[in-house]
């Protein structure tokens, strides 16, 4: 058996809650004064958590792309893009079923099943369920960008990256200047995150440039909070503008997690309790959004508590029963094959 990534795992587990908790705080956070200390903790949580995404998009690209993992075109279709899209169609049909039951404002009958396939099919997925979404727009280019992605080719790696990430994040960085850019970027964010993810994984970061790459990454955590809330207050909504996954300082942010992440863990032994969890974690962010769904219907959101202490609270709560559920559906043969991702 070849011997798990321990890091990979370590994130993927942490991470998966840190997506959690981003949905319980969208709860409240659209409701609350700009200028409350509630609206202050829970923007400073959220920019926390705002990494998750982009390091499973970082560690998708160190596997897939990798020179050691043989993929062939056919492959790619029949074992990965096959299965995503299997699971999106089952796991959107189940979310969309389940609303009707719960709610009560349909009568399930051929008609509405027919309708919610076309819509899940046509990309209008449930609102988590979407990134999967991408993951199939990465699958079908994988073997495209893996022609590029070769260790000998590490100089226009380099350059590639510094591209992207120019072309990206110019827009996020003009508006701390209070500039719009008019016209649209040349390539989309989620790219870089793929082939960033191969990069750092690839190879070894010297010590002077990993420092400054940490540096680079706490002050774009630090400066995240402070953006959100200047920009929401100026303009008077609440502006998720700074959150962006194509903005310059969630790249950096992630970028250092990650990278900080492979030289604290790269060489630790895995635990059964991390493998386990890690294979779970898939399941966990499929189901979590059902639970939050049966927690919000039966007002757990009005516990009366701190608010930053009740995210931390309900967020380990839907995290605890997603895992529970996730793991008695891995027992099932059938269910099985639509909690993991290939």
């Amino acid at each position: 058996m070849k011997k798990r990534i321990v890091y990979f795992d370590v994130l993927k587990v942490i991470t998966c809650f840190m997506v959690i908790m981003i949905h319980v705080i969208s709860r409240t956070w659209y409701v609350l004064d700009l200028k409350s200390n509630e609206f202050t903790f829970l923007t400073i949580l959220d920019s926390i958590c705002r990494c998750a995404v982009p390091i499973y998009l970082m560690i998708s690209g160190a596997i897939f792309l990798n020179e050691d993992k043989n993929i062939k075109i056919k492959d790619m279709f029949r074992k990965y893009i096959l299965n995503i899209f299997l699971i999106y169609l089952f796991w959107n049909m189940t979310y969309s079923i389940l609303n009707i039951i719960v709610y009560g404002n349909k009568i399930i009958n051929v008609k509405v099943l027919k309708d919610i396939f076309i819509s899940t099919i046509l990309g209008n997925g449930i609102f988590h369920l979407k990134f999967l979404v991408t993951i199939i727009g990465f699958y079908l280019c994988v073997p495209f960008v893996r022609c590029i992605t070769k260790k000998e080719n590490k100089n226009l790696l380099q350059y590639l990256i510094i591209l992207l990430f120019i072309f990206t994040c110019t827009p996020s960085i003009l508006t701390v200047f209070n500039i719009n850019l008019k016209y649209p970027t040349l390539f989309t964010g989620f790219t870089l995150y793929f082939i960033l993810g191969y990069y750092l994984n690839t190879f070894e970061i010297n010590k002077k440039y990993r420092y400054v790459v940490y540096i680079l990454g706490l002050i774009s955590l630090i400066i995240t909070p402070i953006l959100t809330i200047n920009y929401s207050i100026l303009n008077n909504i609440h502006s998720q503008r700074f959150f962006e996954y194509g903005s310059f300082n969630i790249y950096l942010y992630s970028a250092s997690l990650f990278l900080l992440f492979k030289n604290i863990f790269n060489k630790k032994e895995e635990t059964k309790l991390l493998n386990s969890l890690s294979k779970l974690y898939f399941g966990i962010y499929l189901i979590h959004g059902l639970v939050l769904g049966l927690l919000m219907k039966y007002n757990v959101f009005n516990l009366n508590m701190n608010l930053t202490i009740k995210v931390f609270f309900v967020s380990l709560i839907i995290f605890i029963i997603s895992l529970i559920t996730s793991f008695i559906l891995s027992k099932i043969p059938f269910i099985k094959r639509l909690i993991y991702v290939k």
